[in-house]
């Protein structure tokens, strides 16, 4: 699990590129649902990525930035661990992946900047 500090939290703040893409996971314990969760992170990159194309991006610009995520779905070790939520925060030139200690809404959000509510106590 990550903990986040404020530094890391203004890196965030200050990175941001338009377009943001924010994703959101809850995440399960080693049990079966853990084969849940890379099937869910597909489906919101799959989201993230039709949000990208509406907001002008190519689609094929939307794949390649989108693709550090997209790499997580072929690491099965990845998916093993403690319970909480996957965070993670894409854009030109900026990739951040956390692993949480809460519980975060499950959502992908493309925006001018980064979606950092569900970060916050």
């Amino acid at each position: 699990m990550d903990v986040i500090t404020e530094s890391q939290l203004r890196n965030l703040i200050q990175a941001g590129n338009p377009p943001c893409v924010s994703i959101f996971l809850p995440t399960h314990p080693e049990s079966r649902d853990v084969r849940q969760d890379p099937i869910r992170l597909k489906n919101l990159l799959r989201q993230a990525e039709d949000d990208l194309v509406q907001h002008g991006m190519r689609g094929t610009l939307a794949r390649d930035l989108l693709e550090p995520a997209r790499q997580l779905l072929d690491d099965p070790g990845f998916w093993t661990g403690p319970a909480g939520s996957l965070a993670v925060f894409l854009c030109e030139g900026y990739k951040q992946i956390w692993r949480l200690p809460i519980e975060a809404e499950e959502q992908a959000i493309v925006n001018d900047k980064f979606e950092i509510k569900p970060l916050l106590p």
